[in-house]
């Protein structure tokens, strides 16, 4: 089976490429490849590899810029899925596409299900949410695509939250993280594991799964308790000596350029108990990217 996996050179695209199940011809494309921007190319690519399989990991993700990078959101976001969606469906290709829970407004007090109605409050949101809809209108029926929004991808590599804070925690003596706003923290191993799952059991024919899933680790935080653990986990570990003070500050006192939901909690129990996949705590996951980095230390 032939895979192409764009994005791969990001955090979720390297860890999806170093859990590649046996038997998968994996044709990774990085920026350098294809030109995401480019709907000639992109349409063009992906006729010449008729993959079994897109995994669009590839996605603008510079919330704050794309409020003033619209139309490069939107080209990524929406465009480029929207020209994979019409080569796919022309040969019997199938995508997995890469959502977000940016695509909620976060005025809630419950973790979002895949039912429940998208209302985007910024740039980003709106482009992977308008990316959504035309990967339905033009693959939901033929049941070609699955969609898979997830939150606060983290991983031992590239730059995500749990890297950030501990290289800060590392080097400055005072560090401030926002305290007000709540998700879901999901570790990249797992969120690729749900990947390869969904590619596994839509080739079997042996369960019907929804167009669009939610996956992210159990439980949910603020940053600033992300960052807590981090540190508590880091320092047990001996992998931070000193012993920085951890400010929480407000969204507003922040003043990103782009509004960000102040709750966007995932529920993933139906895509847990439909996929037959275990879940794990964001603790958990948080422990793991801290034992990879005391592995490198080590070796």
């Amino acid at each position: 089976m032939k895979v192409v996996l764009t994005g791969s050179n990001g955090q979720l695209g390297k860890t999806i490429a170093l859990l590649r199940p046996k038997g998968i011809d994996l044709v990774s494309l990085t920026r350098e490849d294809i030109d995401l921007k480019n709907n000639f190319e992109c349409y063009e690519k992906i006729a010449r590899l008729e993959p079994d399989w897109l995994i669009n990991a590839a996605a603008y993700t510079a919330v704050d810029l794309a409020e003033v990078n619209i139309k490069k959101a939107f080209d990524i976001n929406c465009e480029a899925p929207k020209q994979f969606s019409k080569v796919l469906k022309k040969y019997g290709g199938n995508l997995l596409q890469i959502s977000t829970d940016f695509v909620f407004d976060g005025e809630t007090n419950k973790p979002y299900s895949p039912l429940d109605r998208v209302n985007p409050i910024n740039i980003y949101g709106k482009s992977k949410a308008a990316g959504e809809q035309v990967i339905n209108e033009i693959l939901g029926e033929t049941k070609q695509s699955s969609i898979i929004r997830t939150s606060w991808l983290m991983s031992p590599f590239k730059n995500n939250f749990a890297t950030t804070i501990f290289s800060l925690l590392r080097n400055k003596d005072t560090i401030s993280i926002v305290s007000d706003q709540v998700g879901s923290p999901t570790s990249c191993e797992s969120l690729a594991k749900t990947c390869w799952r969904v590619i596994n059991i839509k080739n079997s024919n042996s369960i019907s799964i929804p167009n669009i899933l939610h996956w992210s680790n159990m439980g949910q935080a603020s940053w600033y308790e992300i960052a807590n653990y981090i540190y508590k986990t880091s320092k047990k570990q001996n992998l931070i000596s000193n012993n920085p003070t951890i400010k929480p500050i407000s969204t507003n006192e922040y003043k990103f350029k782009a509004n960000r939901p102040m709750f966007s909690v995932l529920d993933s129990s139906l895509t847990s108990k439909t996929l037959n996949l275990k879940n794990i705590s964001w603790e958990k996951a948080i422990e793991s990217i801290i034992y990879c980095k005391l592995k490198n230390k080590n070796n």
